[in-house]
């Protein structure tokens, strides 16, 4: 069997008993901040198995991309060298949640195996935990494998734990025998005696108990079964190959590599391993990329740089020239696409990017490996065989060498690199740019608001609808500590149960406003009903409008005579007033009014009005709505690798970082704009739904990577055009946006670029801006706006004719300029004319061109002259052909150079340098007769 048949087989046999065949998560885990990458089958079903996400089955079937490069997983440095180490692999995986158990894992496993895949029953042994005798007796039963072959294990190797807490549960592990294999009879040791003499191939595990913190297990209501099996070992065993890599999912990577070096694979171990290596990382990388990840110099782009680079490490030792491992990922590609059709989809970007790197990485890698060299020289020099950390980390540092790929080139000239050394550079690093780091204090701010939250204190968003509200104040904070009540001048954070305005998220900046008293604590304690009639539960569903009215109609109802203002809504005279200059939201749950007292006292339990500047709020509105436009723009221009990787909505721009991997061209830019203006002017309204996640990002809603999500989402679409989860606030049709216009485009790191946009009525001010500067231009040269460009060619023009003017008038001063009696400063040493004086020009340059012509004129011999300014000295030596054998110009510049405290070099005919020592100009070009006369003889 192939790979594909290998994959699809599992899935349509699972597919027939019962199970849903679910597609394969990124390799980026959605919702799970705790991983790096999804390194295992269950992942994707993590929240399943623990009951926060319902499905509608309680089967499941599954092709997980896994990536191992990290923490306890990293298999990275066995890549290549051993037959079943990988950074990227599939799992194979069946899931039960609640439904079947033990005997029904137990059946479908080894029927698969020896009935499907018709693997030799007689050769396979099974390990499960010691104490479970169910498992034990359903090997014997369902299966009838003997006794023998049944191992009991330990903990370590046969119990599974989601974490120190939670699910767990024994499992039950399927070995091939290895000797039995090649045909020598069992391996009587057994997989717990010899563990290298077997070959683990699936995982069964059981969970069926709940840990608790204080160590103790319970059962499950609902035990569940997790199981994986390596399709890249399965294959291995199915193919009847020794090594994972010699099977055809890898095979034809490595032949690609085999072509491109000319050496055939299994010529020998080195070119092997770096074959092997290549093919491994070109996997891991084209499923990388595909999934969003792009080169970078933190997190996850860190990780794909790594692989990338040692790929092209062992390319060099391939003696590979120029760039190559695109050429494996689209090999990759090639072979993988129809089961993982998102590399097909993003083929394009994806081998654009690796391309970039390999080509940027080339430019470091061999200037990095001469220094390295050099190093090595040095070492053997002082027989020692330890690499110093401070050069480790100069190489990972300047030249883009991560530690592994140090360590890797170090090991093979049998060094080792001194990790403490390295370690203290790169803490060293960390504690000045700490240092240059002010800091916000958002850790300090974030507990004293989880303490708060802690007691109780919740505030609720309920400004989409509208931009005012009433509500209680619940909290107070000044200077990061709870307070009763606010001050005129004090600046607090004031916290309401609810709030029309917007805190910062997603991107989105902050409202800003005007809270004013309506009532005091004191006066709200004569209605001892007032909060149970406005708040009859906790969920406080309803526009912040709706509640505002209801509000003021029970008050309405209530003695108006004692407080006649609530009855309106309206602040009573004399009333405080804040300024909210900013909304945060420290803690999820939170919304925080920040800003100032300007008048009057506050007090917790005070009922207030909210009110959000909404003009401000539009100009957010509109800029929002318009970064979901420009994306889809981009996508549908650009291509579908197009990818959020940051964003800013502000009330006088927006700002969106993207990945691609060029930049703009101007007809991109155009149509990407026009794209956006004729959503704009469709005048498409926008339909915002709040949708079970899994329902949404199956229909395919765009979501922003490595964002948590809750099971419930807001999607906000704009039919055709767009869709995405998000929570800002939007206008009601895209016509509200008025107009958009890209004020600039460029990179702020490999990959990704940045687009720089206003809208609405910053577009209009921006016209007028732009016409009233060219009317300014217009009327200091003398010409209408229309001519403008006309007359700036022209004036360019004439500076292009006065600067050629200009210098061939200095060109002829020159020719013409005897100097400091040039007649005296020629002499003839040992046969050889030598020329030597010092020149004013203002730039090397005109030095270069006035030794051209001096040597010129010489026809045969030596020119030495020089210049100065204030703070450097400049020397040229210019020697004719005839003598450059015999005395080369590079060698007397560099003789000369130590006397201005400078360095030089040059070919034998042009040689030139520089130095700080200016007052020892002249003695340097006297010295140079002396010298030409000592190299002559």
């Amino acid at each position: 069997m192939d790979g594909a048949t290998i994959r699809r087989t599992f899935l349509d046999y699972f597919a027939g008993h019962g199970h849903t065949v679910v597609d394969s998560s990124p390799l980026i885990p959605r919702n799970d901040p705790t991983l790096f990458f999804t390194n295992a089958g269950m992942v994707q079903f993590k929240n399943v198995f623990t009951g926060e996400d319902p499905r509608d089955y309680r089967r499941a079937t599954s092709v997980q991309k896994c990536l191992r490069v990290s923490g306890k997983h990293n298999d990275l440095e066995n890549v290549g060298v051993t037959p079943r180490h990988h950074t990227f692999f599939e799992m194979l995986g069946n899931f039960s949640f609640g439904d079947y158990f033990k005997k029904d894992a137990i059946y479908y496993a080894w029927d698969l195996l020896t009935r499907v895949y018709r693997l030799d029953g007689d050769k396979l042994w099974v390990t499960i935990f010691r104490d479970d005798e169910e498992a034990f007796t359903l090997w014997r039963e369902v299966v009838g494998l003997p006794e023998s072959r049944i191992v009991r294990m330990g903990e370590k190797d046969n119990f599974w734990a989601m974490g120190d807490t939670g699910p767990c549960g024994p499992c039950s592990e399927i070995h091939l025998d290895l000797m039995a294999r090649d045909g020598k009879g069992l391996n009587p040791a057994g997989p717990d005696g010899d563990p290298e003499g077997f070959l683990e191939i699936w995982n069964l595990v059981f969970m069926q108990y709940e840990r608790g913190s204080d160590g103790t297990t319970t059962d499950l209501p609902r035990p569940s079964i997790d199981t994986g099996m390596g399709l890249e070992r399965l294959a291995a065993i199915l193919q009847g190959k020794r090594s994972n890599y010699d099977t055809d999912l890898f095979m034809p990577v490595i032949d690609v590599v085999s072509g491109l070096c000319g050496v055939p694979y299994g010529r020998g171990e080195q070119s092997d391993v770096s074959m092997r290596v290549i093919a491994d990382h070109a996997r891991a990388t084209a499923f990388l990329v595909s999934d969003g990840v792009v080169p970078s110099n933190e997190a996850r782009g860190y990780v794909l740089r790594r692989i990338m680079r040692r790929a092209i490490r062992h390319g060099v030792k391939l003696d590979l020239a120029g760039p190559f491992f695109f050429k494996a990922v689209h090999k990759v590609v090639e072979t993988m696409g129809d089961a993982y059709p998102e590399l097909k989809e993003r083929e394009n970007s994806l081998l654009e990017v690796v391309t970039n790197e390999e080509e940027r990485f080339a430019d470091t890698l061999d200037k990095g490996l001469r220094l390295y060299r050099d190093e090595v020289r040095k070492l053997r020099a002082r027989q020692t065989d330890v690499l110093p950390g401070e050069f480790a980390f100069l190489l990972s540092d300047t030249y883009g060498f991560p530690l592994d790929l140090t360590e890797l080139i170090a090991a093979e000239d049998g060094l080792v690199v001194d990790r403490e050394g390295f370690d203290a550079q790169m803490a060293r690093q960390r504690a000045m740019a700490r240092s240059a780091w002010k800091g916000s204090g958002e850790q300090a701010v974030s507990s004293v608001y989880q303490a708060v939250k802690a007691g109780g204190v919740e505030s609720r968003f309920l400004g989409y609808e509208g931009t005012t509200g009433i509500a209680d104040i619940v909290a107070l904070l000044e200077d990061g500590r709870p307070v009763s009540r606010a001050e005129p001048g004090h600046k607090v954070d004031m916290v309401t149960r609810i709030t029309p305005f917007y805190g910062e998220s997603g991107g989105q900046v902050g409202d800003t406003g005007v809270i004013t008293l309506l009532v005091d604590r004191d006066h709200a304690g004569d209605f001892p009903s007032l909060q149970a009639e406005v708040f009859p539960d906790k969920a406080l569903a309803g526009a912040a409008g709706d509640f505002g009215a209801r509000l003021e109609a029970i008050l309405g109802r209530k003695s108006a005579a004692s407080v006649p203002a609530i009855a309106t809504g309206e602040p009573a005279t004399g009333g405080a007033t804040f300024r909210v200059e900013d909304t945060q939201i420290p803690v999820e749950g939170l919304i925080v009014h920040r800003g100032v007292v300007t008048g009057g006292r506050f007090q917790v339990g005070d009922w207030v009005k909210l009110e959000v500047d909404r003009a401000r709020r539009e100009a957010i509105r509109r800029n929002h709505t318009a970064t979901h436009l420009l994306q889809a723009a981009l996508r549908a221009t650009l291509g579908p690798h197009v990818a959020q990787r940051g964003s800013l909505v502000a009330p006088d721009r927006l700002r969106f970082d993207f990945v691609h991997f060029k930049p703009l061209s101007e007809a991109e830019r155009l149509e990407v704009e026009d794209r956006v203006n004729a959503a704009i002017l469709a005048n498409l309204p926008l339909n915002v739904q709040h949708r079970a996640l899994k329902e949404a990002m199956a229909e395919g809603v765009t979501a922003l990577f490595g964002e948590k999500y809750g099971a419930t989402v807001r999607v906000v679409e704009v039919p055709g055009m767009s869709a995405e989860l998000c929570g800002g606030t939007h206008v009601t049709r895209t016509g509200d946006i008025g107009l958009f216009r890209m004020v600039s485009e460029g990179g702020i790191q490999a990959g990704v670029r940045r687009i720089e946009a206003i809208t609405g009525l910053g577009v209009l001010a921006r016209l007028r801006d732009h016409e009233a500067q060219a009317h300014a231009l217009g009327a200091l040269l003398k010409v209408g706006v229309p001519d403008l460009p006309a007359r700036v060619t022209h004036l360019l023009a004439e500076m292009r004719e006065h600067e050629r003017q200009i210098q061939a008038l200095k060109r002829r001063i020159a020719e013409g300029a005897t100097g400091p009696d040039l007649g005296s400063r020629t002499r003839v040493v040992a046969g050889i004319k030598v020329l030597s004086a010092e020149f004013d020009v203002d730039s090397p340059k005109a030095l270069r061109e006035q030794a051209d012509r001096l040597r010129d004129r010489l026809g045969s011999g030596v020119v030495c002259i020089g210049s100065r300014n204030d703070v450097k000295a400049t020397l040229l030596v210019a020697v004719t052909r005839d003598l450059a054998g015999r005395l080369p110009a590079r060698r007397i510049v560099q003789d000369l150079a130590p006397m201005i405290e400078g360095r030089g070099g040059g070919s034998p005919t042009l040689a030139q340098a520089g130095g700080k020592s200016t007052g020892s100009l002249d003695k340097a070009l006297e010295a140079v007769y002396d010298l030409v006369a000592a190299m002559a003889s």
